[in-house]
């Protein structure tokens, strides 16, 4: 059986694979969703790439079998990169732990690694010993990758051996090449200690906010914060042991898994460590700058992921591994309003589901499935609104809908409103006379990797005055630009212009 007293992830993921046949769906009203993709190996985190494919993190099944798969929309999977450090952890009933949450920031990608099996239980409860043979040396670390081609457009089928895992460690950086002459460079940027005291690390979610990389640590209960150049990082907030209402023991491990943003504050879950008391689990809203937290959503059932859901005021998706881990009860989607109760049990028949994307343009929801290897897509327009921006005869929705743009014109003989044509979810343009005679493009583009806001660009071709304006419909923001009547249009660059970065695309 499991360590009992581990606060790992990997334990707590092993406990509900090891109970035996699922019970059935608590709530049979609850939508099932389809499954979009089969053949990942223990996914562990899923996002939505710029391209609006899914970038999945998958633990391996073996030593070094760490992988990161993309996945469009059809559910076909191409292999980013494979051999990755990996490991069946010793003290989570051998349970596979390597890569885990992905995250952009820049133009680099930020991997972080598991405690995969640098490990072995030590003589008491809750004690490890460090594994003298782990698979790999730089197991609970962060890996930086950067690619000649976007994630969304490259061929992929980049491989690691574990000779290359040596040189990491010993500070190079490397150049992959694939079967289609592409290149890969991977540095790493932090390798945590093995063990700190009686526990090892266990790095698990990662998050980009301002010019900083946040990283939550399952096993040490902690965020810690990341110099994404240097790779120095301070402890930003560490979470006591929470009190347990049903012992032994009388209080369990907090275990933060997953960690977001929103409206400039932490979004941390907890699952929980052993027994995993059903309704112990949270979620807390966590400050950048003192690390002091509150709770925000309580009696969960190991919390395993949270979202805000963007354009909707106070309401949050929260992702529970299990209803209950002790009889290995299958988790569940709830749809949060802290304003009121009960939540919403939007699935609640998802098999060790371990973390969601959310793409707000089509309402659609990803959740990993760790055990099964697959993902699940579930639609949601009869649960979340689609966010207010209407598209109209004067009306541009760009950026997943969440940005209302328009324009007005003046000439010394009349004036008038600008037709929008959109072009992609990010770029339209206006015009003002006539169809074939494009007078304004204007995009947004999510700069939050680089700023932690959304940036304002636009251009024209014409000289009469243009007021241009762009609502945020999530915060109401609203930016206005004006190019005066016989001046030729001067180029917009506002790379300040929209705060309020989700952590969901868009």
């Amino acid at each position: 059986m499991f360590h009992a007293k581990s606060p790992r992830i990997a334990a707590s993921i092993a406990v509900a694979l090891a109970f035996g046949a699922l019970l059935a769906p608590e709530n049979a009203g609850a939508q099932t969703g389809t499954v979009l993709a089969t053949g990942l190996k223990a996914p562990m985190k899923i996002s939505l790439t710029p391209g609006g494919n899914l970038l999945v993190s998958e633990a391996g099944t073996g030593p070094n079998t760490g992988r990161v798969s993309l996945v469009k929309r059809d559910g076909t999977r191409t292999t980013i990169l494979d051999g990755l450090p990996s490991g069946l952890s010793a003290v989570g009933e051998n349970s596979p732990s390597g890569p885990a949450g992905i995250e952009q920031l820049g133009d680099a990608w930020y991997l972080v690694i598991g405690a995969g099996d640098e490990s072995l239980p030590g003589a008491a409860p809750g004690l490890e010993i460090a594994n003298p043979n782990p698979a790999s040396p730089i197991l609970s670390s962060v890996l930086k990758l950067r690619f000649s081609s976007s994630i969304d457009s490259t061929f992929g089928n980049f491989v690691l051996t574990p000779a290359q895992h040596v040189a990491l460690k010993g500070g190079r950086e490397l150049v992959i090449n694939n079967p289609a002459t592409e290149t890969l460079r991977v540095s790493l940027l932090v390798d945590f200690p093995d063990l700190t005291g009686p526990r090892s690390s266990n790095p698990f979610g990662i998050l980009a906010f301002g010019s900083r990389l946040y990283v939550v640590d399952a096993s040490l209960n902690a965020i810690q914060s990341v110099d994404p150049v240097t790779g120095v990082y301070v402890t930003a907030a560490t979470f006591a042991p929470l009190s347990n209402p049903s012992p032994p023991p009388p209080v369990v491990d907090a275990v933060p898994d997953s960690i977001r943003s929103t409206n400039g504050q932490f979004l941390v879950s907890f699952l929980t460590g052993f027994p995993f008391t059903p309704g112990r689990a949270e979620v807390r809203l966590v400050d950048p700058a003192t690390g002091a937290s509150t709770a925000l959503l309580t009696g969960l059932n190991s919390a395993i992921d949270v979202l805000p859901v963007v354009g909707a005021a106070d309401e949050y998706l929260a992702l529970e591994f299990s209803v209950n881990q002790s009889v290995n009860a299958p988790g569940r989607l709830l749809l949060f309003n802290p304003a009121s109760a009960p939540p919403t049990v939007v699935a609640s028949d998802l098999i060790t589901p371990t973390n969601m994307a959310f793409d707000r343009t089509s309402r659609e929801l990803f959740v990993t499935e760790f055990g099964p290897g697959r993902i699940r897509r579930l639609t949601l327009g009869g649960v979340i609104p689609p966010l207010p921006c209407g598209v109209g005869s004067t009306t541009m929705c760009l950026a997943g809908g969440r940005f209302q743009v328009q324009a007005s014109w003046r000439s010394a003989q009349a004036s008038g409103v600008g037709i929008p044509v959109a072009l992609t979810d990010t770029t339209g343009h206006f015009w003002f006379f006539s169809a074939d005679n494009v007078e304004v493009f204007v995009k947004v583009v999510r700069g939050c990797g680089f700023n932690s806001r959304f940036w304002v660009f636009a251009g024209g071709m014409t000289n009469v005055e243009v007021t241009l304006t762009v609502t945020d419909t999530q915060t109401g923001v609203v930016k206005t630009y004006v190019n005066p009547l016989n001046t030729p249009f001067a180029p917009i660059q506002d790379t300040n212009a929209f705060g309020g970065c989700p952590v969901t695309f868009p």
